[in-house]
């Protein structure tokens, strides 16, 4: 009862933290727009790049956790296919065990640049639009964290359906 609680509203955050990384990647797509028809009429949008590799980050990052609740991520389905179900679970497993690994040690390094970031306002950019960095980390951090969760559940539910199997 409280697994199926935590994750109903673990796929509730998944999907509104998708939902906004796609919003920006459409906001991008606008302003790469009005960057290009900016540079036919001699007005361009100031600081695009920089906009763009931030957004470009932080919709990415923001998108993951959803993607993988919902099986999207890349796999060697023509390997794991042909391996006996025991086998095929353990596989499943192990990944998202390393899958949580890597999570954690990404978080654990995208707060410490966060902190950092914050505390000495760190941007990017030069002139007219300085972009500050620390959102992007903070969003890396927070995705990171929800990456771990993500896997974690997913291990859970494998070993569960190994478990109903057997």
């Amino acid at each position: 009862m409280i697994f199926t609680q935590f994750d109903r509203a673990v796929s509730r955050v998944s999907s509104v933290m998708a939902g906004a990384g796609a919003t920006l990647i459409g906001l991008l797509g606008l302003a790469v727009v009005a960057d290009v028809v900016g540079r036919q009429i001699g007005t361009p949008v100031t600081g695009i790049v920089e906009l763009a590799a931030q957004t470009v980050v932080i919709s990415a990052f923001l998108t993951m956790p959803y993607v993988m609740r919902k099986g999207g991520h890349i796999r060697a389905t023509v390997l794991v296919s042909r391996t006996p179900p025991a086998v095929r679970k353990s596989l499943e497993l192990i990944a998202y065990s390393i899958g949580a690994i890597i999570f954690a040690l990404l978080a654990s390094s995208a707060w410490e640049a966060f902190v950092s970031d914050f505390v000495n306002a760190s941007y990017e950019g030069e002139g007219a639009l300085r972009i500050p960095t620390w959102p992007a980390r903070l969003t890396i951090f927070v995705a990171s964290i929800f990456m771990i969760v993500e896997s974690a559940l997913a291990a859970v539910k494998t070993f569960v359906k190994v478990e109903n199997n057997e």
